[in-house]
């Protein structure tokens, strides 16, 4: 089965909960995403960055590069599935 290479961005300014911040939002989303029926090649690291306007919570971003047999539309349900 032929597979592709694709670079999928993250990003997160909500916590869940009051344990759970948006570093740790995405730590989760990048270990989910190491799970069939992708395949987790390299992350960047995680930026946190001050927020914009009237927006009072931080955000914080990365870059992961995942190996699928899935089409385009298909990662992106399954990405949105993940969310």
């Amino acid at each position: 089965m032929e597979t592709a290479t694709f670079l999928i961005a993250l990003g997160s300014n909500k916590p869940i909960g009051r344990a759970i911040l948006p570093r740790a939002v995405l730590a989760a989303a990048l270990i989910e995403m190491d799970r069939a029926p992708l395949s987790l090649l390299a992350t960047s690291k995680t930026i946190e960055t001050h927020p914009l306007g009237a927006a009072r919570r931080r955000f914080c971003n990365a870059a992961a590069l995942v190996e699928t047999a899935l089409q385009p539309t298909e990662l992106l349900a399954h990405l949105k599935g993940l969310e």
